[in-house]
């Protein structure tokens, strides 16, 4: 872009922004890669974590799933789903930390059930990874079910949240995560025992019976549907439709662009030195995010603009990197020059 000077060694992009009031900005979108478990190492090349102005959607059936995996998704594997986030977002209010890969059992095992967790500080993060299985009916009055037997141990699973409790709810309210597996909405006697249970569970909320919808967990970007998301889009109704559509409703509130799971938005981004540890996201074991000390920041015009914040940490274990992407809303002309500094 010519009105566009990047003397860094991130990716860049400008964007075309308008506020809900109708007024023009640009997006300014700067990110960098690097090396998992090296300090202030940038990768040799961003791999799938290159600058993405959308979403990286693949078939559930494309990933590198199990024997038994695959048969417990029958038609699901024809799904697709978001595995990256687009980076063509607005400045989002808190910090996301997205995890996009698979958490792996202890090494050379195959196991029913394990743990995987992400470590920051003192807070410590957790997932349990389960084998597939499916409902199994029970005799109670008026139908019931509850976990059946595990089909085969596993060696790894997809940490995605479409892996999480959810999908249609019987009762027709959305449940909290409607791109899930293991609702039993349409289906009734036996038929349950054809709904495959959920292979990633909040560590509080495991999966008991169908009287539960258990809260659902997961470290990839969550839909724009997700029961944390869906509040903060705003009333988008009739009045709107006539008055203000297409800018966003008054009540909209900007946390509706944080994907991440609840538990890993944060207030702000780690500072240079921190580390963020993965535990059981590689088949060797943990692995660390070492946040660097270089960050970039931009002049429009020679002038000093609005500051870059770092507000997405993507992870892609199995390549052994992970991004941190910067933006502002910079004004709507003038020249944009992006250098780096160390912190």
């Amino acid at each position: 872009m010519a009105d566009l000077l990047n003397l860094t060694p991130f990716a860049t992009a400008v964007y075309p922004h308008v506020d809900d009031e109708g007024r023009h900005a640009r997006l300014l979108v700067v990110k960098g890669v690097w090396d998992l478990d090296r300090a202030n190492r940038l990768a040799d090349g961003p791999g799938l974590l290159g600058l993405r102005d959308r979403a990286l959607p693949l078939r559930i059936g494309d990933l590198d799933l199990e024997p038994a995996q695959r048969e417990a998704l029958g038609e699901r594997a024809a799904q697709e789903i978001d595995w990256l986030p687009s980076d063509a977002v607005p400045p989002k209010p808190r910090f996301d930390l997205i995890v996009s890969g698979y958490a792996h059992a202890a090494p050379g095992k195959a196991e029913h059930r394990f743990m995987a967790a992400v470590a920051h500080g003192t807070q410590i993060v957790g997932l349990t990874l389960c084998a597939p299985r499916f409902w199994r009916k029970t005799l109670l009055k008026g139908g019931g079910g509850i976990p059946g037997d595990y089909l085969a141990a596993v060696r790894r699973v997809p940490v995605h949240p479409c892996f999480a409790y959810g999908g249609e709810s019987a009762g027709g309210e959305t449940l909290y995560n409607p791109q899930g597996m293991g609702s039993t909405a349409g289906h009734g006697g036996e038929g349950i025992e054809r709904v495959a249970l959920p292979w990633v569970e909040h560590p509080d909320h495991p999966v008991t019976n169908l009287t539960r919808h258990p809260l659902a967990a997961g470290f990839g970007p969550w839909p724009e549907n997700a029961g944390f998301r869906l509040p903060h889009m705003g009333t988008r109704d009739l009045p709107w439709q006539r008055e203000r559509s297409p800018r966003r409703p008054k009540d909209f509130h900007p946390l509706f662009h944080n994907q991440a799971e609840p538990r890993l938005q944060w207030g702000r981004a780690p500072a240079p030195g921190d580390t963020i540890a993965l535990h059981q996201f590689t088949p060797e074991g943990p692995t660390r995010a070492i946040w660097p000390s270089v960050r970039p920041h931009a002049t429009v015009g020679g002038q000093s603009a609005p500051p870059l914040v770092a507000d997405t940490c993507v992870v892609a274990p199995q390549e052994g990197r992970f991004a941190i992407v910067w933006r502002s809303l910079l004004p709507p002309a003038g020249a944009i020059t992006v250098r780096a500094s160390n912190a």
